[in-house]
């Protein structure tokens, strides 16, 4: 059962702690630094590591500097050393930061879901060290379920009342909650905050979200990138309709994430480059017909339909990927060398060349030859002899960066 939490408040908080003063930004390390003064200490602070300015109290008088105000309001920030979230009680801030870090309102409480089971298992330990104290102290409230499978997120669906038009969660996890959550919410649109605990974490970093710390920054001063899904109609002896978020694929691609599910808890995400190098040795074609309007593909040994430039941190298959409108569609043909082209994805992308299609589409169709095998989608393994794809008519908003 999804658990609701609130915050413990800040009243008070100024009666005990010393107020310290933001004194001025200037260069460090080539990056803009913001340096807080109090009788005994300095502390300076990277913009980058800047998170949240939560209001305290109104100044008793008026700031005799226009460019700085005289409210208290406690900053958080990210401490590097220890990988959390710190926080000062600060006074004389300059106007140019409340507008940018200032608390947004939260009407409606966010709704936090968290994997135990991606990546690392970290999720939890981050929740409680990092995400709780944080919303706690902002005044933030929120639900908080864990989840360890789809049906849990059903169940936390259907049990959760959606007063919001538009809820906004926050996801601890990888790719595969934000998949579930996606198949799961039905009454309409939504917008998610991502805090990389996955593996991949390919939606993540395809919005600039590469750390923890991204991940909370892009929910205190990100910026709403409309996502598209995919919307992918599978057939065999039935007919099956799934949303994609991130990519469909089927040969190479689906073989390494269908063969390296035994791997996870052992190499991480170097399994993906372990059974790699397994088909590279084999040089498997994959007998089908890959359609859309403007070409006719055969003789597939790579085959990926991406809403996403990056599957990985590091590995940008299709780099000229849109989060919204037509997506991408990244062929190899029996006379395309997949080890080079793999290479190029973690130098910067795929280029088209003699073997190497990639186009750009709002529909594909995937016809497989003989019988059904195994395609991809977001990380689930699922078996069919002819899938299409094409644009959902929904839009998900992500936090994230600008591109």
């Amino acid at each position: 059962m999804p658990v609701i939490s609130g915050s413990l408040g800040t009243k008070g908080l100024c009666d005990y702690e010393p107020v310290e003063f933001v004194f001025y930004r200037q260069m460090m390390k080539n990056q803009h630094h913001l340096e807080i003064k109090s009788p005994d200490s300095t502390l300076k602070i990277l913009d980058l590591n800047l998170l949240y300015l939560h209001h305290l109290s109104s100044a008793l008088s008026e700031s005799e500097d226009e460019e700085k105000s005289g409210d208290i309001y406690r900053l958080f920030y990210w401490d590097e050393e220890r990988e959390t979230i710190e926080s000062k009680v600060v006074s004389g801030v300059p106007n140019t930061l409340i507008q940018i870090y200032r608390t947004k309102k939260h009407e409606v409480p966010l709704h936090v879901l968290m994997s135990p089971i991606s990546g690392s298992h970290s999720a939890a330990s981050i929740f409680e060290k990092t995400i709780k104290p944080f919303l706690v102290s902002t005044d933030i409230q929120y639900l908080q379920c864990t989840l360890d499978s789809m049906s849990s997120m059903k169940r936390y669906i259907e049990e959760t009342n959606f007063h919001e038009e538009r809820p906004l969660f926050m996801l601890l996890s990888g790719d595969g909650v934000f998949h579930d959550l996606l198949n799961c919410y039905e009454a309409g649109e939504f917008d998610v905050c991502l805090i990389p605990c996955g593996t991949a974490n390919a939606l993540a970093s395809s919005v600039g979200i590469y750390s923890i710390r991204d991940g909370i920054r892009a929910f205190t001063v990100g910026v709403k990138r409309n996502l598209t899904p995919l919307c992918v109609t599978l057939y065999g002896s039935w007919q099956e309709t799934i949303k994609a978020g991130v990519v469909v694929s089927w040969g190479f691609h689906a073989q390494i994430v269908s063969q390296s599910e035994n791997l996870r808890d052992h190499v991480g995400i170097n399994r993906f480059k372990v059974i790699a190098h397994k088909l590279l040795g084999e040089n498997n074609v994959y007998k089908g017909v890959v359609s859309t309007d403007s070409k006719r593909l055969c003789d597939t040994k790579y085959l990926l339909i991406s809403r996403v430039p990056r599957l990985e941190t590091m590995f940008i298959p299709c780099p000229t990927a849109k989060l919204d409108g037509p997506f991408k569609v990244l062929h190899i043909s029996s006379s395309g060398d997949v080890e080079q082209k793999l290479r190029e994805a973690y130098h910067g992308g795929i280029i088209e060349s003699d073997g190497v299609s990639v186009i750009t589409t709002d529909k594909v169709t995937v016809e497989i030859q003989d019988k059904m095998d195994e395609v991809c989608i977001d990380g689930y393994i699922i078996k069919a002899q002819k899938i299409v794809v094409q644009l959902d008519k929904v839009t998900i908003g992500i936090l994230g960066f600008a591109s």
